[in-house]
């Protein structure tokens, strides 16, 4: 019944549109808007005399995807997850749902429709950053390499791109945990930002700024230490 479950999920969120735009699309095409935009002014603001520094599209797109998980996608991906786990509480569409499918599995159904949009919306950033790249070579005359080796680029792009979506993943099981507890869309949406921002606060104040201090409970306490730490593992620098 999972797999039933899980169709029916995804069929009615591609009916909740806004859903779909604002939590899995949005954060794609305005990291694509930003860097076009951005690729515009740097080069048409650089002098003629400037030497032609090629476009490293690999290292464009490492970047998008280590960025994935900004603070800007993780508040446009809650608000997705908010919906998909709290909508039912809000419409009251949980009426409606099929008798057949145990409460465990709509929930895993609603968190793996999550997940698949929450990875389509890291890759589409990461495209979106080789596309400004891209852009900024063609339309201003300069030239683009791939200065990555296949082995070197998947290795990293595994882990950028891991990382990220672990991280939005976390942000949407806390907007489920928040939606099932409360049954309210706006504690779903609240309450995530809330443990965020004192997450971030925290952080930046008590947060372990050496690798051997890094205990277990910093890992549970701080989630977002942990992505810190896992990219400075990826690029083989210690964490500062």
């Amino acid at each position: 019944m999972l797999r039933d479950a899980f169709a029916a999920e995804l069929f009615r969120l591609t009916k909740d549109r806004g859903a779909l735009f604002w939590g899995f699309l949005f954060v794609p095409i305005l990291a694509l808007a930003i860097g076009l935009g951005t690729e515009a002014f740097s080069n048409a603001a650089r002098p003629e005399t400037a030497i032609d520094v090629p476009a490293d599209l690999a290292r464009q797109a490492l970047a998008a995807f280590a960025q994935a998980a900004s603070p800007v996608t993780g508040f446009f991906v809650l608000l997705g997850a908010a919906m998909i786990f709290a909508g039912d509480y809000r419409h009251e569409t949980w009426r409606l749902l099929t008798p057949r499918a145990s409460r465990v599995d709509l929930m895993l159904a609603k968190f793996g429709v999550f997940a698949g949009l929450t990875k389509a919306s890291v890759l589409l950033i990461g495209l979106a950053g080789v596309l400004a790249a891209l852009f900024g070579a063609l339309a201003f005359g300069r030239s683009a390499e791939w200065s990555l080796g296949f082995g070197g680029f998947a290795t990293q792009w595994v882990g950028y791109f891991a990382i990220s979506v672990l991280q939005l993943l976390q942000i949407g099981a806390l907007a489920a945990l928040c939606a099932v507890a409360t049954r309210s869309l706006l504690a779903a949406v609240a309450l995530p930002i809330g443990i965020g921002v004192a997450q971030a606060f925290v952080q930046s104040q008590f947060g372990p700024t050496d690798p051997t201090a890094v205990e277990f409970w910093h890992f549970a306490a701080l989630p977002g230490l942990d992505g810190e730490i896992l990219r400075a593992f990826v690029e083989g620098r210690e964490f500062m």
